[in-house]
């Protein structure tokens, strides 16, 4: 539908209140609210409007055409990230999403790069490999220790453990208060980067090499992994099928210990769901009671009158 200026569609001109009723519906039916007063002022500016280029049309088209190869390119990409997502959910590598600050896709590229974790002898194979260490220049009785980071690296991995040391940076409390020290010291924002993707790699062995979730004396909470699958998933449309092998094969991957406080997060949305069970249907609900019986945990029953037994 669209609305030209002067208030004529195909000559023919159009009653004010009737334009009002068609652009309020037009926008009720896109789901896109807007108050009354606005969209007055809308009809007001077009009728006030210049006549359009006479190019318009075609700059029209062009739009049109590059809106469409945008909305292409973000569909490929998300398939794509959900592929990543379900080669993630069967590997060790998934316990790193237990670290605030790093998703799916950040931990997805660091295990491509890295391969099985038992080929690392200790954290500084890692960095090692990564060239996170800073050059070396000798030459007679001059011997600078402080270079750049060396040149001999596999700078994929490197690119993979910065990448995860930018999101700690920004989304990890505990990385970013750290980076605020550092500059209050004066160091270089590349030296903060290059320090915090070492203790990444430092953390990122301990982890996979002992199979547990994180654990930090300094940072108290840790995000939760299958719910954190879950908001990945439903952010990105995934059916409800690949969803839930997706979350199945991550609980095969946690330590059994980590069971119980996998559950918290999706008892109480399971609670939610069935709270407003009668506003329409919930398909999340049917994925969380089967997610809670693999996790060993019976499935919370709805209470009060009108209780109908599990769901």
């Amino acid at each position: 539908m669209e609305f030209q200026g002067g208030g004529r569609a195909q000559g023919r001109p159009i009653d004010p209140g009737q334009r009002l009723k068609r652009l309020s519906a037009k926008l009720r039916k896109d789901r896109i609210r807007c108050l009354e007063r606005t969209l007055c002022h809308v009809l007001a500016w077009a009728d006030a409007a210049a006549a359009p280029d006479c190019a318009s049309e075609t700059h029209r088209q062009i739009a049109l055409t590059l809106e469409d190869d945008r909305q292409q390119k973000e569909r490929e990409i998300q398939a794509l990230e959900r592929q990543l997502a379900a080669k993630l959910a069967r590997t060790e590598y998934i316990v790193l999403l237990s670290i605030p600050g790093i998703n799916v896709v950040s931990a997805a590229e660091y295990a491509a790069e890295m391969g099985p974790i038992a080929r690392y002898a200790n954290p500084k194979t890692i960095t090692g490999r990564a060239g996170l260490y800073p050059s070396r220049a000798q030459s007679d009785q001059v011997d600078h220790a402080d270079g750049p980071l060396t040149r001999c690296a596999n700078r994929r991995l490197r690119y993979a453990i910065l990448q995860i040391a930018d999101c700690l940076i920004t989304r990890n409390k505990y990385f970013g208060a750290l980076r605020e020290r550092w500059k209050a010291a004066g160091k270089d924002p590349r030296h903060s980067r290059v320090r915090v993707g070492s203790r990444f790699a430092r953390i990122s062995y301990h982890m996979l090499a002992e199979r547990n979730v994180f654990r930090h004396p300094f940072a108290r909470d840790r995000h939760y992994i299958v719910q954190k699958l879950l908001t990945f998933h439903r952010v990105h449309g995934t059916s409800m099928a690949q969803t839930l092998a997706d979350a199945q094969a991550v609980i095969e991957q946690l330590p059994q210990h980590a069971y119980a406080a996998e559950t918290v997060p999706l008892v109480q949305e399971l609670e939610a769901i069935q709270e407003r069970r009668r506003r329409g249907p919930q398909p999340i609900g049917e994925i969380l009671p089967l997610l809670l019986a693999r996790l060993r945990i019976a499935p919370v029953q709805s209470k009060g009158p009108g209780d109908h037994g599990p769901r």
